[in-house]
């Protein structure tokens, strides 16, 4: 139902959901979508798969909600703390 939207139309369309997102620990379930934890467990283990055959060097092309788990997967962050970070779109991260 979210798809395609922006946060501020998110926000505008569905304030009381919008909050529980924000708010969530990961087990808020998008309207019409899976849960985060779902979500979350579905790419660490693709990444995990794909770790031990993977070239030394990767280039990764992926939405933030992606880099944000893999980064929590590679880095052994919680998402609690993870939360402060700063994703921004378009962003480039490198890990070594």
């Amino acid at each position: 139902r979210w798809e395609g939207l922006t946060r501020e139309e998110i926000e505008a369309r569905d304030p009381e959901l919008y909050a529980r997102w924000r708010s969530s620990d990961g087990d808020f379930q998008y309207p019409g979508g899976e849960r985060v934890s779902d979500f979350r467990a579905r790419v660490a283990a693709a990444w995990r798969a794909l770790l031990p055959q993977a070239p030394a060097r990767v280039l990764l092309v992926a939405h933030r909600g992606v880099l944000s788990t893999l980064l929590m997967e590679t880095l052994a962050v919680p998402l609690d703390e993870l939360r402060h970070w700063r994703l921004g779109l378009g962003s480039l991260h490198i890990l070594v």
